[in-house]
């Protein structure tokens, strides 16, 4: 479905990085390669350890750097160079 107005609409998809849940690079990639097959602008996000924002389980993950953000933006550019990908 999303392909067929990818024209008309603009796209954003976000991924939300979880340490100890979604973090692993290979992971990454396979989202990465969905995500190049959309035409989309996509967001990669931090996760948010604050309190109030998420279970009692995962309050003692903590965020994940900005520099290990940014190699998995550069591992997925350079292989799918089109990617459009934002970190937040």
């Amino acid at each position: 479905i999303l392909n067929e107005y990818k024209d008309k609409v603009d796209i954003e998809a976000r991924t939300i990085i979880v340490p100890s849940l979604l973090f692993r690079k290979e992971d990454v990639i396979k989202v990465a390669e969905i995500v190049n097959d959309l035409d989309a602008r996509w967001v990669i996000q931090r996760f948010n350890n604050m309190p109030e924002l998420v279970e009692k389980n995962f309050e003692h993950i903590h965020p994940p750097s900005t520099t290990f953000l940014e190699d998995l933006r550069e591992v997925c550019i350079k292989r799918y160079p089109k990617l459009r990908i934002e970190i937040k």
